[in-house]
């Protein structure tokens, strides 16, 4: 007879599709929630809170029932993320963002164009106020760009795969 471990406690197994989120619960597979969110890309647990990272942004959804708690528009299409202790930092090719377990968004830093006749590009990040905390021209990333994110121990990169 094989010994399995205990199947762990504490929130639903979530298991996500294209368009839907199904909360299983994981001792007897019953489905505690589903949630069908157009454009799906990331899941993230932050306390006792889920985000769920979008085309549009994070939508922020309850563990426990999948009810919308809220969401962040970002500006830019978020493909990577990480969780250390109570926020969730998230990249993509034209930015990246903080925000809190409460939902409060705490810093975005989005690529900008110069205005005029200029190709200028450049970085801009504004805290959660919306004044600028830097500004920093970059070099043109070309059609395709894959950012990750490395924090501390941590190392979030995007998937490859072709659409």
């Amino acid at each position: 007879m094989t010994d399995y471990r205990e199947t762990p406690v504490g929130g639903p197994l979530l298991w996500a599709t294209k368009r839907t989120i199904f909360a299983i619960e994981p001792a007897t597979g019953a489905l505690r929630w589903r949630r069908d969110i157009s454009d799906l890309r990331r899941l993230f647990r932050v306390g006792s809170r889920v985000y769920v990272l979008t085309v549009s942004g994070v939508t922020c959804l309850d563990i426990n029932s999948g009810q919308p708690i809220g969401e962040v528009a970002l500006g830019f299409v978020p493909t990577a993320g990480i969780v250390a202790g109570d926020r969730l930092f998230v990249a993509g090719p034209d930015g990246a963002a903080a925000l809190h377990e409460d939902g409060t968004l705490l810093w975005r830093a989005k690529r900008e164009f110069g205005k005029g006749l200029t190709l200028q590009e450049f970085f801009r990040c504004q805290g959660r106020n919306g004044a600028d905390l830097w500004a920093e021209p970059t070099v043109a990333a070309g059609t395709f760009s894959f950012p990750g994110l490395l924090f501390e121990d941590q190392v979030a990169q995007p998937d490859l795969d072709s659409k």
